[in-house]
């Protein structure tokens, strides 16, 4: 029997992957099912000489993808806020790397007479864009308002 573990289909895996990191996205464009391909990622991992390499650019592809998006996110926090794009980003990146994204909790804590505000549901890189909006909002304001309220942002994961 032909292994479907040609040069190929690697390729075309590979490509798939800098494009989208969705394992069953790219097995599919492969014409494979997700699990061979998971099978042939964790052999690479594992030390099969046959997978290794493939496995190693494999991982590089995703882990190229998934840093763009982290700058994409980056760039729309720090600076214009975009919060359709924010969200959409951290979605993204919460559906494909649930151990590093997901199930993160913010504390937020602030000095001021105003009653307490929620922030939680923000990104730590969201509450720095707040508080740097929040500079550029009340820099040079004569106001009672002009004092930028202390944000301690600490993230529990």
């Amino acid at each position: 029997m032909a292994t479907k573990f040609t040069p190929e289909r690697q390729a075309l895996i590979l490509e798939a992957l800098r494009q989208n990191p969705s394992i069953p996205s790219a097995a599919s464009k492969a014409g494979i099912s997700p699990v061979t391909l998971n099978r042939w990622l964790q052999q690479g991992e594992e030390g099969d000489p046959e997978y290794a390499e493939f496995a190693l650019e494999a991982a590089e592809a995703r882990r190229t993808m998934k840093d763009e998006v982290v700058a994409a996110l980056y760039r729309t926090a720090t600076d214009e806020l975009h919060p359709q794009q924010t969200k959409a980003a951290h979605l993204l990146l919460t559906s494909l790397y649930p151990t590093e994204f997901a199930n993160v909790k913010h504390t937020v804590t602030h000095k001021s007479k105003d009653p307490e505000i929620d922030l939680s549901s923000l990104s730590t890189e969201e509450l720095r864009a707040f508080h740097k909006m929040l500079k550029r909002v009340t820099k040079g304001d004569d106001s009672e308002h002009k004092a930028v309220p202390v944000l301690d942002v600490t993230s529990k994961g």
